[in-house]
């Protein structure tokens, strides 16, 4: 969830910063429009773009590999792309910590944690069901260097 908040983020600025650079934007391909009308309980429905969804069709791949074109070279003509890239990729690495096998015992929460997605046989303990210390509270490889 907090990627997905930060992938938003690098979006708009992405979108803001198409507002500010000077140089053209590459034009994107036309689309052709091939009328097809489907009939649902009596309601007619129009679709021109339908032809887009056969990607076996020949025309569906050029007009695609156009649009790919298009697209990359607006994207790379961004001027804050790379600082943007840089971040999404240090975000998305960073990963995230994960706790379960909630115990409450006496007062006290504890939990194992996982940190990005692998478990790290520690225990967190904390003092209400909203926070967790960090690092955690006793870690499971030094009590037990062997694992067991």
């Amino acid at each position: 969830m907090k990627n997905s908040r930060y992938i938003s983020l690098a979006i708009f600025l992405l979108s803001l910063s198409a507002f500010t650079q000077t140089s053209s934007i590459p034009s994107t391909p036309a689309t052709a429009k091939h009328l097809v009308i489907d009939r649902y309980f009596g309601d007619a429905v129009t679709d021109d773009y339908r032809w887009l969804e056969n990607w076996d069709d020949p025309a569906v791949k050029q007009w695609s590999a156009a649009e790919n074109v298009s697209a990359r070279a607006y994207l790379d003509s961004l001027p804050d792309r790379p600082a943007v890239k840089q971040r999404l990729q240090q975000l998305i690495g960073s990963g995230s910590v994960a706790y379960y096998a909630l115990q409450f015992r006496g007062g006290t929460l504890f939990a194992l944690n996982a940190a990005n997605g692998s478990v790290v046989q520690s225990f967190a303990v904390g003092s209400s069901s909203s926070s967790f210390p960090s690092p955690s509270a006793a870690d499971g490889l030094v009590l037990a260097p062997g694992g067991t």
